[in-house]
C-alpha cells in the first residue's frame, strides 16, 4: 500500500473520531444510555474508517 496524503488524513480523522467518542463518555457527568450509545457509534465509525483505509474493499460495506 502506498502511503499518500489521503490515507494519512483519513487515519488522523478516524483517530479524532475515536478520541471524541471516548471524551464524550469521559466528560459526561451522569452516564446515561444516550451517552453510551453515542460514544459507541462514534468509536465504531472511526474504527470502520481506519479499517477501510487498509482494506479498500471494505469501503462499500462500511457505507451500506
Amino acid at each position: 500500500m502506498r502511503i499518500t496524503k489521503k490515507p494519512i488524513i483519513l487515519l488522523a480523522f478516524s483517530v479524532i473520531l475515536m478520541v471524541l467518542g471516548l471524551w464524550n463518555y469521559y466528560d459526561a457527568n451522569p452516564v446515561t444510555y444516550d451517552v453510551i450509545a453515542s460514544s459507541v457509534v462514534i468509536i465504531v465509525v472511526g474504527w470502520t474508517l481506519a479499517m477501510s483505509v487498509f482494506e479498500p474493499r471494505w469501503t462499500k460495506a462500511a457505507i451500506h
